[in-house]
C-alpha cells in the first residue's frame, strides 16, 4: 500500500523547507492557471470577432459555396428522372456469378 507524506503549513513538526516546497507548488500551480486563462481569452480574442464577421455575411458565404458546388456538378444524363417518393417494392440487385475451382485456378 502506497504512503503518502503530508506537508503542514503551520506546527511544531514542520520545517523551512516543507513551507518553501508548498509556497513553490503554489507558485507553479498559479502559474499555469494564468497561462491556461491568457491562452484561452487569446483565443476567444482572435475566434469571437471571426465567427461575428462569419455570421454577418453567412448568406454570401452560402451563396458562394452553392454556386462553386454547382459549377463543379455535372449535368444529369438525358431522360434521368429522380425518383420523387419511397420505392413501392423491394430492391433487385442482378448480377453474373461465376464458379471458380480453387484448384483449376493455382494450376494455369
Amino acid at each position: 500500500m502506497a504512503s503518502y507524506r503530508a506537508f503542514y503549513i503551520s506546527g511544531p513538526g514542520t520545517s523551512w523547507k516543507d513551507k518553501l516546497r508548498v509556497a513553490a507548488l503554489i507558485a507553479v500551480g498559479g502559474a499555469v492557471l494564468l497561462a491556461a486563462l491568457v491562452l484561452s481569452l487569446g483565443i476567444a480574442l482572435v475566434l469571437v470577432p471571426v465567427g461575428f464577421v462569419a455570421y454577418l455575411f453567412r448568406r454570401q458565404i452560402l451563396r458562394a459555396m452553392v454556386g462553386s458546388l454547382q459549377q463543379r456538378a455535372q449535368p444529369a444524363p438525358e431522360g434521368f428522372r429522380p425518383e420523387t417518393g419511397p420505392q413501392s417494392g423491394p430492391v433487385t440487385i442482378e448480377t453474373e456469378y461465376r464458379i471458380v475451382e480453387r484448384d483449376s485456378d493455382r494450376r494455369s
